[in-house]
């Protein structure tokens, strides 16, 4: 009796149609400035508004003054292979202005700051 029912289980999985539309991957969908959006930014889940800084990444008039301070440390980092990341605030809690990521060796800084 064991063996029917098991070979029955069997066949049932093999004959039930997969959708195509249940394996596709998909943004998870987190409430902004709240703890499950920073945790999927550290995870990379939520990737929208998110960017990799290079050294040679200008930030404006406002950081004039410390571009080549910032280019060293950027290229430092670059060379221990340690990404950094703006992110949207979106991502963020209010109070939040950068995270270390230890999962994916990397920081991860808010845009407004």
């Amino acid at each position: 009796m064991k063996k029917l029912l098991t070979a029955l289980g069997l066949s049932l999985t093999l004959i039930t149609p997969v959708s195509a539309e249940s394996i596709k991957a998909s943004h998870p969908v987190v409430k902004d400035y709240s703890l499950s959006a920073m945790g999927c930014m550290i995870l990379l889940d939520c990737y929208e508004g998110i960017e990799k800084v290079s050294p040679d990444k200008d930030f404006g008039d406002r950081f004039i003054v410390f571009k080549d301070e910032i280019k060293r440390i950027l290229t430092a980092l670059d060379k221990l292979n340690v990404a950094v990341y703006i992110g949207h605030e979106r991502y963020f809690t209010r109070s939040t202005s950068g995270l270390t990521n230890q999962i994916t060796i990397g920081y991860l800084l808010t845009e407004i700051f």
